[in-house]
């Protein structure tokens, strides 16, 4: 566990273990199944919505930016090609209207996704 996990996290994941259940903290939540499996492709949820329309991929996509994840890793554990990575990395930033990875990282900060 973190060191910045709180102490009723803690005592929340101890109990779980306990119990044979799968203990998530909430941070990482948006990246698992409701059951416990991890996907890899996580499900992002903003803070404020985005005022563009973006597909489940490029919110993703997005998601993972902030982590400092680079375009090559991202595509690996989305199970795409790296080009197709790219692409749906260019057309986020097209609809967006921003011109580089720092602007990106920036945005998806704004939004409330979760940097790392």
């Amino acid at each position: 566990m973190a060191s910045s996990t709180s102490g009723s996290s803690s005592t929340a994941a101890l109990h779980a273990l306990r119990r044979g259940d799968v203990y998530v903290a909430d941070d990482v939540r948006f990246a698992v199944h409701q059951e416990g499996v991890a996907t890899g492709s996580p499900e992002p949820r903003p803070a404020i919505a985005s005022p563009v329309d973006l597909t489940r991929r490029e919110w993703q996509m997005l998601a993972l930016i902030p982590h400092g994840v680079t375009t090559r890793d991202i595509a690996e554990r989305l199970g795409i090609s790296p080009l197709t990575a790219r692409k749906h990395r260019e057309n986020l930033m097209r609809k967006l209207d921003l011109h580089s990875g720092a602007e990106l990282t920036a945005y998806a900060i704004r939004l409330g996704l979760p940097a790392g």
